[in-house]
């Protein structure tokens, strides 16, 4: 799995969290244990498939991708990107349209309780 999967409309956040790569990592998979996993590699990324249930009539399913680095000064910076994969063309648009707004309101409001549980 890709950070995004081409064609297949997508939203991607990111932050900083000021504490070290392995505390942080921990910390993100422990709360994303929830989610069907796909793959994890330590300190570095993780991925997941979940079902989207309030709109699958429009996504087939969503794909979660984050991406961790060590900025080296204590520090790390995450990205999360979720893949929406249309049922159909019809879809797409309609995911772009309405959906992607609301998913980067979601996974903003994710990356800020992330934040401020791991730096309190």
């Amino acid at each position: 799995m890709t950070a995004a999967t081409p064609d297949a409309p997508f939203v991607k956040v990111s932050c900083e969290i000021s504490r070290p790569i392995e505390e942080t990592f921990a910390y993100v998979v422990k709360v994303a244990n929830r989610e069907n996993r796909l793959t994890v590699e330590k300190n570095k990324s993780c991925s997941y498939t979940t079902a989207a249930s309030a709109q699958k009539h429009l996504v087939d399913r969503i794909d979660g991708y984050w991406h961790f680095t060590d900025n080296g000064n204590g520090t790390t910076g995450i990205e999360l990107t979720y893949t929406l994969m249309p049922k159909d063309e019809h879809a797409r648009t309609a995911i772009e349209s309405q959906l992607l707004p609301h998913y980067r309101g979601r996974l903003e409001s994710a990356m800020n309780i992330i934040k401020e549980d791991l730096e309190t």
